[in-house]
């Protein structure tokens, strides 16, 4: 049996065509098709037959569906090829029966020939895959999932055909491949790679004319179409076309070496039990499973431990990361963790898009033929895990949360394990384990007593165990007494009861703290990012250094208060940051916890502020509170970076949770660094986060410089009409400030969005109006960026004498104001 999707839908058996029935069936047929192999929910079924207007017998009327196509299907090998499970339908398809995934395959196989340098193979294996068209997918079709499926595989089949004719034009295959372009580029005249491929046949033809006309077709549909001149690559071809230079060659693509994450938590140290869980998790290769229980009783454990077990049977990684949905603080967004996924998986910070959809399409589409183990630890929701579940069928998905998450269930076929507490024999050994045969033996009743009194959680044994081994002298038995007589619920703990067990640890191994380790316990409550350093820690509490506040880290290490999960960096179990603020509520006051906040917040403002002074000095920037001295000390450009790679994620956290006027001033100390890095996710959460806090304090100039912020990433990406509306904003508002300054760099930032989409008379006019700005403040910084945008613009726009005549003008200033990145420019201009 074939079934074919690239093309009109068609099921072919023994070489002949199998009648597909009503438009009913052969919607619900494709979207079985497009989720193969995986379970497709009766909701989505309903959606790709009615899309957002069902009737209410739409749910029977789509079971009648499967029942009819399962009949069509049947076969005497097969008969049961459609499958139900709790969770929805699933249509078992056997490798290489769906046309779809065998032009996949193909097309991985071309790019790897391509990138090992075999062309020749690679055209092979491409022109295979592209032979498996018969025409726009699902053709005839039409439906919100239907076209959408359509419009993506569509895509594919263009991508390959774009790479296979590159790697054609390579191989030399010039005057035979353009009849060929010329027809693909009149059916898609927008398309610019295809253009230029063919602008480079024409070319190597010897039809150096041909070649032009093709370029000026072109550009006239670009400019009448979309208002938007030729990209930067197809201009780049005309000027080489124009010069006669041979260097007009087309480059094989080649496929970027692939990385492999390892990103898993070191593995547990005692590791005890759970040998029916692990058993259970060792049957599984791919697919789903979410491991819930209550707070403390191993999961992420499990999870971790188990990850490290199989990790060989997943060559192409692993990925972990925290959703934070317990413990204060919100839960990590989707994007945030997409970001971290798709930068670990290679993906350049410039191409991880901003938007949810987009990035999980791109993160499924990074997965989509590896084999890979994603730990999604501490997850708040389904709805928050779903955009993190990969597309293809070779991944494996472990999960760890509180909440049964019956979402992911029911809707995409995830399998649930309910973790217990460990039975009486397991909490045994972990403490034989922990303290040493010869302590935990010696009273077995005290030892008995106290898993008892832990509720056999994990979590509780071992920080009782900490504790312990910190006191060897300490009699088992008088601790298990204090440990009861320290809370009276606990007293009357039964088993299971794990909030009274977990309180009543903590309890114990917080009181026999010194004052100053206690007291800096409760400040690290107050911490609004994932993890701290000593420095950091030095600044919350007034510690005299951070030597000294490395030594109470320690400490609090020591009794698995908290966890040095990187070198210098400690972070804590949810249930503890919960129990370390609670602390701080009940035994500090307010003004005390409002002081221990302010001076981490002093401390990152002016550490940003010292960073970003002096890695981008030519970057305007608001005016910064005055230093208060406590930022850390940076002694090159290369410490600085590296701090605040290091600190991005608590400084977003600061950001986002923080007074509006650390939120406004910080968001855009940051402005110069997300430039450089474009760790674009990050620089939208932070700008759009400055202009809430700028607007809540009332401040416009700040506004304007969100604005500003909120602009340039816009331009960075690409997106130059979004770009543009921020910045006509922000002009707006900096003039209402009188902020003369922002105004300039806007009016400099308009004119590099109106040069890269080809309007050079715009460019101009805004570039001279912020090069007017800079004059009248006799801003050099400034002066020398305008004259050098204009020679730039003037250039392109081949009025060559005026082109000279700033850039020489550009230098001078550059080279007066040491601003030698745009000397640089204006010398290569």
């Amino acid at each position: 049996m074939r079934f074919r999707i690239l093309g009109p839908l068609q099921i072919m058996v023994g070489g002949r065509e199998l009648d597909l029935g009503r438009s009913r069936e052969q919607r619900v047929l494709a979207a079985l098709l497009l989720g193969a192999n995986r379970v497709v929910s009766l909701e989505r079924l309903v959606d790709a037959v009615w899309d957002d207007r069902p009737p209410e017998t739409a749910g029977k009327l789509v079971r009648n569906c499967v029942s009819t196509l399962r009949q069509r299907l049947a076969e005497p090998d097969r008969p049961d090829a459609i499958g139900t499970t709790p969770a929805g339908y699933v249509l078992r398809i056997a490798a290489g029966e769906l046309d779809a995934e065998v032009f996949g395959q193909l097309v991985d196989q071309g790019r790897r020939s391509g990138a090992a340098g075999d062309l020749t193979a690679a055209v092979a294996a491409l022109r295979e895959a592209l032979a498996l068209w018969r025409g726009p997918a699902l053709a005839g079709m039409s439906g919100r999932m239907v076209d959408a499926a359509a419009a993506a595989l569509d895509e594919q089949r263009l991508t390959a055909l774009e790479e296979c004719l590159s790697y054609e034009l390579s191989l030399g295959r010039d005057q035979e491949l353009v009849a060929e372009l010329s027809g693909l580029v009149a059916e898609h005249p927008l398309r610019e790679r295809l253009r230029g491929q063919l602008m480079r046949a024409l070319y190597r033809a010897g039809r150096r004319a041909d070649a032009l006309e093709v370029y000026r077709r072109g550009r006239q549909s670009l400019v009448d179409e979309l208002g938007l001149e030729p990209g930067a690559e197809l201009r780049e071809l005309e000027r080489a076309i124009l010069a006669d230079e041979t260097d007009a060659e087309p480059a094989a693509p080649a496929a970027p070496p692939r990385v492999v994450p390892a990103q898993l938590p070191p593995d547990v140290v005692h590791f005890t039990g759970r040998a029916g869980y692990l058993t259970v998790l060792d049957a599984l290769t791919s697919g789903t499973v979410t491991i819930v229980g209550a707070p403390g009783v191993g999961k992420t454990t499990l999870a971790v431990h188990w990850a490290h077990r199989v990790r060989s049977r997943y060559p192409d990684g692993q990925l972990y990361v925290n959703l934070r949905g317990y413990g204060g603080g919100d839960p990590l967004r989707a994007i945030d963790a997409l970001a971290q996924f798709l930068a670990a998986l290679g993906v350049p910070d410039t191409e991880v898009p901003v938007e949810v959809e987009a990035a999980a399409a791109r993160y499924r589409s990074v997965l989509a033929d590896r084999r890979v183990l994603v730990l999604l630890d501490n997850a708040a929701s389904a709805e928050q895990v779903r955009p993190l579940l990969p597309g293809g069928s070779g991944c494996l998905v472990l999960i760890t949360a509180r909440d049964r998450l019956a979402g992911l269930v029911a809707r995409d076929g995830a399998r649930l394990l309910t973790l217990d507490v460990l039975s009486p024999a397991e909490a045994y050994d972990l403490l034989v384990e922990a303290l040493g045969e010869k302590r935990a033996t010696g009273d077995p009743a005290a030892t008995a007593e106290l898993t008892r009194l832990c509720a056999r959680l994990p979590l509780a044994l071992r920080i009782a165990a900490a504790h312990l081994t910190e006191r060897r002298h300490r009699p088992l038995r008088a601790y298990v007494s204090g440990l009861a007589e320290g809370n009276r619920i606990a007293a009357l703990a039964v088993e299971g009861d794990a909030d009274t067990a977990v309180r009543s640890a903590f309890d114990l191994s917080y009181a026999a703290l010194p004052d100053e380790a206690r007291r800096t316990f409760r400040c690290l409550g107050l911490v609004p990012g994932p993890d701290v350093t000593a420095p950091a820690v030095a600044a919350l509490t007034g510690a005299p250094s951070a030597t000294a506040a490395g030594r109470v880290l320690d400490r609090l290490a020591a009794a698995h208060l908290v966890q040095e999960h990187a070198d210098g960096r400690y972070t804590f179990h949810d249930l503890l940051r919960a129990y370390a603020a609670d602390r701080a509520a009940e035994q500090d006051t307010p003004a005390q916890r409002d002081a221990a906040t302010g001076r981490l917040l002093d401390w990152y403002r002016d550490s940003v502020d010292a960073a970003a002074g002096l890695l981008f000095p030519e970057i305007l920037r608001l005016p910064c509170a005055e230093r208060v001295g406590t930022g850390a000390p940076f002694t090159d450009s290369a410490g600085a970076l590296a701090w605040l790679d290091a600190e991005r994620a608590n400084i977003v956290a600061a950001v986002t949770h923080g007074p509006a006027r650390f939120g406004w001033t910080v968001s855009d100390l940051l402005r110069g660094y997300f430039h450089q890095r474009m760790c674009t996710v990050d620089w939208l959460t932070v700008a759009t986060a400055g202009l809430t806090a700028a607007q809540r304090d009332g401040n416009v100039q700040a506004q304007a410089a969100a604005e500003l912020s909120l602009g340039d990433l816009h331009w960075r990406l690409s997106r130059y009409p979004e770009a543009i509306v921020h910045y006509r904003q922000s002009a707006e508002l900096a003039a209402k400030a009188g902020w003369v300054h922002g105004a300039g760099a806007v009016h400099g930032n308009l004119g590099n969005v109106y040069q890269q989409g080809g309007a050079l008379d715009q460019a101009v006019e805004e570039y001279q109006k912020a090069l007017a700005n800079a004059e009248r403040l006799n801003w050099g910084v400034g002066i020398g960026a305008n004259l050098e945008n204009l020679g730039a613009a003037y250039w392109e726009a081949g009025r060559l004498a005026e082109s000279v005549e700033y850039a020489s003008r550009a230098i001078a200033m550059c080279r007066k104001t040491g601003f030698r990145f745009a000397e640089g420019v204006a010398l290569t201009g």
